[in-house]
């Protein structure tokens, strides 16, 4: 797991970073440490209809016009404790008009912590990037999952290639003059785009951009095997990773992928052993209120408008994730995780492991 530049943070960030990195390292049930990472709900409607998406919502879906960011701020002391607050996109979140005012209300009252979300790309703009290029500590990640246009076509079905990659090209011209404003592309590996992962370094390149996430096709409906690369010969699919991290290497790219081995695979999070760092370091708040640990558990530890923090923070659900998740004896959630059966590693350059 990679470690923060925690010179950018407070002394309060700092201190709880350490103890619970601490409390991890030790595998403590009980934690006196907060939540690093706290993963707000927001809803949206969307512009685009990727195959891979886990919870598509459709164009007519109603946009979140409701939505009281401050309804669910009542944990307040966690919040400034954390290093990233986050939010858990269901959509596109510029299609909410007043997102931009959400991330302002955000930044004006949590400066210390690092903000970070999603996007498509396709409706940013000068306007918006204007508003991004005075962000203080923002963490904007664009997911464009291809390299040419019949292939975003394809994958996303929406003709948008032309003008996401002009507003990548608008937005990477404004984080060079910030420093404040960290930018990302991504990229989910499928059958239909595994042929472009070389090129899509290339674009990041050409912006650039030092960060780039290759992400699993994660399996959430039947239909989707077809599209999986675990049906694909390993040797190709390693060939084209290969080649995709020397370009990144030469690039000085960050590139963060994941090992293929025949579907049979490990999560590597915090060292060498098998490790979940999910119920130690994120609180992710559902719009009911509801907590869950990681993206794929389905057991709420708690809900924010009927306990106390600790309550839920140290209370049954969380202890018991703690205690069995790096075991062998998994909750059902843990065993049927796509992310406990994929073998990741982060690396700076992946000219290790089973890429050499």
């Amino acid at each position: 797991m990679q470690l923060p530049q925690l010179e950018t943070f407070t002394k309060r960030q700092r201190d709880n970073y350490l103890l619970n990195l601490w409390e991890m390292q030790k595998q403590r049930q009980v934690l006196s440490s907060l939540p690093i990472s706290i993963q707000l709900p927001f809803e949206t409607a969307c512009n685009a209809n990727c195959i891979f998406c886990a919870q598509r919502i459709k164009h007519e879906s109603p946009v979140a016009d409701k939505f009281d960011l401050r309804h669910y701020l009542i944990y307040r002391k966690p919040l400034h404790s954390a290093l990233t607050i986050g939010f858990g996109m269901v959509g596109e979140p510029f299609m909410y008009p007043a997102f931009t005012n959400v991330l302002r209300f955000m930044q004006d009252n949590f400066r210390a912590a690092k903000i970070s979300f999603s996007t498509n790309g396709i409706l940013l703009n000068k306007k918006i990037a204007s508003m991004l290029g005075a962000a203080k500590k923002l963490h904007l990640n664009i997911s464009v999952n291809a390299a040419d246009h019949l292939t975003y076509l394809k994958v996303m079905g929406v003709d948008a290639f032309s003008k996401v990659i002009a507003n990548i090209r608008l937005v990477a011209d404004v984080q060079r003059k910030n420093k404040g404003l960290t930018l990302s592309l991504s990229y989910v590996l499928m059958k239909q785009n595994i042929a472009g992962v070389p090129d899509f370094i290339n674009l990041a390149a050409a912006f650039n951009i030092k960060e780039v996430d290759l992400f699993p096709l994660i399996i959430t409906d039947s239909n989707l095997n077809k599209c999986s690369l675990k049906e694909d010969a390993l040797g190709k699919t390693l060939k084209i990773l290969r080649r995709a991290a020397r370009i990144a290497r030469h690039n000085n790219i960050k590139l963060s992928c994941l090992r293929l081995d025949k579907g049979t695979h490990s999560w590597n999070m915090f060292n060498k052993r098998l490790t979940c760092h999910f119920p130690w370091q994120d609180f992710k708040i559902r719009k009911n209120g509801n907590i869950y640990i990681c993206c794929y558990s389905t057991i709420p530890a708690g809900n924010i408008f009927k306990q106390d923090m600790n309550e839920i923070w140290n209370g049954k659900v969380y202890r018991a994730y703690r205690m069995t998740v790096n075991t062998r004896r998994l909750l059902s959630n843990c065993a049927a995780c796509p992310m406990k059966n994929l073998n990741a590693f982060s690396f700076r350059n992946i000219d290790s492991a089973n890429l050499k």
